[in-house]
């Protein structure tokens, strides 16, 4: 029996409402999300595993007078940083200007290997992505907890709402005080003007809360 039949089998096995069989249930959905982790993680590794197996499948004795099992490499892979706080930012760069789209079918097996890896990073890199749609709100908010752990290793530093809101008017990327990293001006612009809004500490609930620039301004002219 497959992993596929043996999960559905226990599922009509385990039927009853009681405490074994709400049990074995939960147990069972485990392995059902286990199962489906390790189905798309083959999937993922499918074109490597395949271009290693090419390679293999290439292998041959050493020629004449050839003293070193190891050919000169046929293949370059560049791979930097790179920089913005978009959701869609993989966060680096990977690529070879020795390849092609097609090379998938190349008669090199180094050819293959380095776009099955290359392709490799950025799914994985895809995956790893959160798939929630965000709304521009909850991406603010995201974005202001981020800036504030990167510059200060704090979620939200008491005055973050002001320090982010001065630096939107002075220009000013550097978080006072900052261990690292900078305030991304442009995105905090634009998705304050998108949702209308800002996020502030609110000290009664203990957490952000979300005003609108109307309100947020009022805010601010309280405070001075």
């Amino acid at each position: 029996m497959t992993d596929a039949e043996i999960i559905q089998r226990a599922k009509q096995t385990f039927v009853l409402d009681t405490p074994t069989d709400r049990l074995a249930r939960e147990v069972i959905a485990m392995a059902e999300r286990a199962t489906q982790q390790r189905d798309e993680l083959q999937g993922l590794l499918a074109p490597l595993r395949d271009s290693v197996l090419f390679a293999r499948s290439q292998r041959r004795p050493m020629g004449i007078g050839q003293d070193f099992p190891r050919a000169p490499a046929c293949v370059s892979i560049q791979i930097g940083a790179e920089y913005g706080r978009e959701r869609d930012n993989a966060g680096f760069w990977i690529e070879s200007d020795e390849l092609a789209t097609t090379d998938s079918d190349s008669p090199s097996p180094c050819h293959r290997i380095a776009l099955a890896l290359i392709r490799l990073a950025y799914a994985v890199a895809e995956k790893v992505k959160p798939q929630k749609i965000m709304t521009a709100k909850e991406e603010l908010l995201e974005e202001m907890r981020d800036t504030s752990e990167l510059c200060v290793c704090a979620q939200w530093l008491m005055g973050l709402e002001f320090v982010l809101w001065d630096a939107l008017k002075t220009g000013d990327r550097v978080f006072p005080g900052s261990m690292g990293g900078e305030i991304d001006i442009e995105r905090l612009r634009n998705l304050s003007a998108r949702c209308g809004g800002w996020w502030i500490w609110d000290e009664d609930s203990g957490a952000e809360k979300f005003v609108t620039l109307a309100e947020w301004e009022a805010i601010r002219k309280a405070r001075k």
